[in-house]
């Protein structure tokens, strides 16, 4: 069942910012859309979490890619997740992501007496639970949830005519976000297709001192490799017993 409270919460949080709550209600229609059609979506129930729950689970590691915006400048943040995955239906873990994009202004920096080319910087820590709506097919859609702690900040080189470049930061505040997205995958062939998806970046605790605002939509597009067809179509046997196989003969 879909945690109502939980989502009741966060409109509550967002509800001052119009494009935030446009976005988040967008994502709140489909989520009880999913909820009312339960055959087409696979049984989004109790039952079926707690039937995939009780499957054997095995380890995942996924490299992550998402694009989003810094007052309206664009912002890509690369990072990992890793955890559980459970009958391929339910995935939670914990992840981490920083934000690689060159947004970069100038700022007095009152200790050096002068002007500085600062970047900003946001780097966080994340746990999170992905479950999969439909996946029948060559296609699949997830709903994921989201939790990041972390920190951002100013970065910049203090001394420019040092050769050591020794950076220091500027305003390092503590931030935590919500991001709750839909993900759509299509399978091309056996081992590769393309995944896709939006949701939004809501910042629960932000950082004031940086005059940027954080709250973003985020959005993602990408080839996607199935490494685990990969690894059955080499080791149809498994890795193990195919070695063991090897040394007999």
């Amino acid at each position: 069942m879909i945690n109502f409270e939980v989502l009741t919460m966060t409109v509550t949080t967002i509800r001052s910012n119009k494009r935030t709550g446009r976005c988040f209600r967008a994502v709140l229609v489909l989520l009880i859309s999913c909820q009312g059609y339960t055959d087409c979506l696979g049984q989004f129930s109790a039952d079926s979490l707690l039937y995939s729950l009780g499957q054997r689970p095995r380890f995942f590691f996924q490299l992550d890619a998402t694009n989003s915006y810094v007052s309206g400048r664009g912002a890509n943040a690369i990072g990992f997740k890793a955890g559980m995955e459970f009958n391929k239906r339910i995935k939670f873990g914990a992840g981490y992501y920083t934000v690689i994009s060159d947004i970069v202004e100038k700022k007095y920096i009152e200790e050096y007496d002068s002007i500085y080319n600062v970047k900003l910087q946001m780097n966080y820590y994340t746990t999170f639970i992905d479950y999969v709506l439909y996946n029948r097919g060559k296609w699949q859609f997830s709903f994921n949830n989201q939790l990041g702690i972390g920190t951002s900040y100013f970065w910049y080189y203090p001394n420019r005519e040092s050769n050591k470049r020794k950076t220091q930061t500027l305003n390092n505040r503590a931030v935590m976000l919500y991001e709750p997205t839909i993900m759509g995958q299509f399978r091309i062939m056996k081992w590769f297709g393309v995944e896709f998806g939006t949701g939004y970046r809501i910042m629960l605790v932000t950082n004031k001192e940086l005059d940027h605002r954080l709250s973003s939509p985020v959005y993602a597009f990408r080839l996607k490799l199935f490494l685990d067809e990969i690894y059955k179509s080499i080791w149809p046997n498994g890795l193990l017993k195919g070695k063991s196989a090897s040394e007999k003969v």
